[in-house]
């Protein structure tokens, strides 16, 4: 039994059919589970024998995305690219819609206008904003970008010297959002991104969503590891203690049933004729004899009153 059979195996006995994974079609209509659009998950092919690891080759999803597979997992992640026309009038992360009021691709010196809900165009407000394609366009108070950033490529103007000092982010498993400067790499420093901003992170292991375990001192990452992998054996003896409970709790439902059925059968039984034992045989048998002599001396009396 392997991995996936023994992981599909636990979820048959749990009977989870609501758990829900994020499932995503190629042009030709096949079906992988994807837990994540993120380098190194996990992807899988849904096929009707069950989910299998798909095989290393591209894979391209119908919203154009490149997903690059190697040894069964995410290796390399290739976003759509954005046209000119979404360029020059694109929509923020919040649903807002902005325009360049220029045809062609937003650029640093171009003012930058928002269009509100009765379709006016305002200037937009200072500060840094990112489409839902993942442009980056920062705008001084006057309206004017500053500095324009597209996915996967350098910063212009003022995000040209950010793009250089790139940030990687990673998510560890209790949700917080921890960052480098560059690559998640060892000798980098370890950012905690919390709602009051950066501070260094702790010394100790943090464990990140897609297995990695890394391992901090003073700030500075010195050692990052791959989170072993489950223990096959451990997992076969689980999913076998948990058919035996399974098995278990059927037979009580299977005894419960049974004894349901006979005290059915038996209460809608008649009555039967009260059984003594030899002790009430023998009480019983003392009460009538002792009556009889009653009946006897009664008897006798009416005879000598004649």
């Amino acid at each position: 039994m392997n991995r996936l059979e023994i992981i599909n195996r636990v979820k048959q006995i749990f009977a989870n059919s609501n758990h829900k994974f994020e499932i995503y079609k190629n042009a030709e209509g096949v079906e992988f589970r994807i837990d994540a659009l993120v380098v190194g998950t996990e992807i899988y092919v849904i096929t009707p024998e069950g989910e299998l690891p798909a095989p290393d080759g591209e894979v391209v999803l119908e919203d154009g995305t490149k997903i690059m597979v190697k040894e069964g997992k995410v290796g390399e992640l290739m976003l759509p690219e954005v046209s000119t026309e979404e360029m020059a009038d694109a929509e923020l992360a919040d649903g807002t819609k902005i325009t360049n009021k220029e045809d062609g691709d937003f650029a640093e010196g171009q003012m930058l206008y928002v269009i509100d809900a009765e379709g006016n165009e305002v200037m937009a407000p200072e500060g840094e904003h990112t489409t839902k394609s993942g442009i980056v366009i920062v705008v001084d108070a006057e309206g004017k970008i500053t500095g324009v950033k597209y996915p996967d490529q350098s910063g212009e103007g003022s995000l040209e010297e950010q793009s250089k000092n790139k940030m990687a982010q990673a998510t560890l498993i209790d949700g917080t959002v921890v960052e480098t400067e560059g690559d998640l790499s060892v000798g980098a420093d370890l950012y905690l991104v919390t709602e009051e901003g950066k501070q260094p992170a702790n010394s100790g292991e943090y464990e990140t969503e897609d297995g990695k375990i890394v391992v901090v001192e003073d700030g500075k990452i010195i050692d990052i590891k791959e989170k072993a992998q489950i223990d096959v054996q451990m997992m076969e003896m689980f999913t076998q203690a948990l058919e035996s409970l399974s098995n278990e709790l059927n037979a009580l439902r299977k005894e419960n049933e049974e004894l349901k059925n006979k005290f059915s059968k038996f209460a809608a039984e008649p009555a039967a004729e009260k059984i003594y034992d030899k002790r009430g045989e023998y009480i019983q048998s003392i009460k009538q004899l002792e009556f009889s002599k009653l009946e006897q001396l009664s008897q006798l009396r009416r005879a000598l009153k004649k």
